[in-house]
């Protein structure tokens, strides 16, 4: 975050939402004063960020307070730094709250002469954490709010379940493939579709769907594909099931099929779909499905939209 995001979120009067919040400068001075109830909602707010979806807690800008423009961000309110270190912010992040929050990032931006803005950066936590008055909170409806014991236990539980995310882009065939088979040359791009598993424990069972317009159908090369029609969409799936086969005689049979774990922090690729230009020259919208043993979730995507890597001709 830099001197110009700052100006801009002022600029645009950036609202707060669930995932950002805008705190003055005397946030931060009535917490010098180390007086417990200012403690108190410092690390309220710090751990109700941590325990939702994560985002941006922001030093040094002050919101309207009241009318239309309520939690927008109204000005500076910059933080004077002979009054205020990140190194004692820190300090009482890792002392006050339990237990410690590990993925979080601080930002130091200059705004003035001797004048700086913190912002505070947040990834969703594995577990719950607790704020220096033993309670819990989370955001909700832009406010830092107490967490009910259902939701408590079940954010204990976050650590012990996989966390899958989807990495959806589209590369080029190596240059040697498309020039050595002339059949390929029709589909010379693929949708490659890779799970990482950045949770704690590994997935042992994914299956995923691809709903997509059957306008796309030309662009895609099926031969290899389990696919299924629907009234207006057609939909692939694939998963992380193995088949084991053996050879005798040079003949191949099929011996069962199992899944194979994703172990933690690790990815794996799960399908490479042939494709051709059209697939993303157009405005192609699909639906991306993923479940596990304990999880589920969906996205939409713009084929126009993913990224495009570079190939890997080696």
């Amino acid at each position: 975050m830099t001197k110009k995001d700052i100006e801009n979120i002022i600029k645009n009067q950036v609202r707060e939402s669930n995932t950002l919040e805008f705190k003055q400068a005397d946030a931060l001075y009535n917490l010098a004063r180390k007086q417990e109830d200012d403690i108190n909602e410092f690390t309220k707010d710090i751990t109700a960020l941590a325990n939702s979806s994560g985002g941006t807690i922001i030093y040094g800008i002050q919101e309207f307070p009241k009318g239309n423009n309520k939690g927008k961000a109204k000005r500076l309110s910059p933080i004077d730094k002979n009054k205020i270190s990140v190194e004692w912010m820190e300090q009482i992040m890792n002392s006050r709250i339990q237990p410690r929050i590990q993925n979080y990032k601080i930002h130091e931006i200059d705004v003035d002469e001797n004048k700086f803005v913190i912002a505070i950066d947040f990834k969703e936590s594995i577990t719950v954490h607790q704020a220096n008055d033993k309670r819990y909170y989370k955001r909700f409806e832009f406010q830092s709010v107490k967490m009910d014991d259902w939701e408590i236990k079940s954010l204990v539980n976050r650590h012990n379940k996989p966390i899958i995310q989807e990495k959806i882009f589209i590369q080029k065939k190596p240059d040697y493939i498309i020039k050595q088979l002339t059949k390929l040359r029709a589909y010379d791009y693929e949708l490659i579709i890779a799970i990482e598993n950045t949770g704690n424990i590994m997935a042992n069972y994914i299956n995923c769907f691809l709903q997509i317009e059957k306008s796309a159908f030309k662009y895609i090369d099926f031969t290899n594909l389990e696919k299924t029609s629907l009234t207006d969409l057609f939909e692939i799936s694939f998963s992380n099931k193995i088949t084991r086969t053996i050879t005798i005689q040079n003949n191949k049979f099929e011996i069962g099929s199992e899944y194979e774990p994703i172990l933690p922090n690790s990815w794996r690729r799960l399908a490479v779909i042939p494709i051709n230009k059209g697939f993303f020259k157009e405005e192609i919208e699909f639906d991306f499905f993923i479940s596990t043993e304990s999880t589920h979730s969906n996205q939409k995507y713009l084929t126009s939209e993913l990224e495009i890597a570079k190939p890997n001709n080696t």
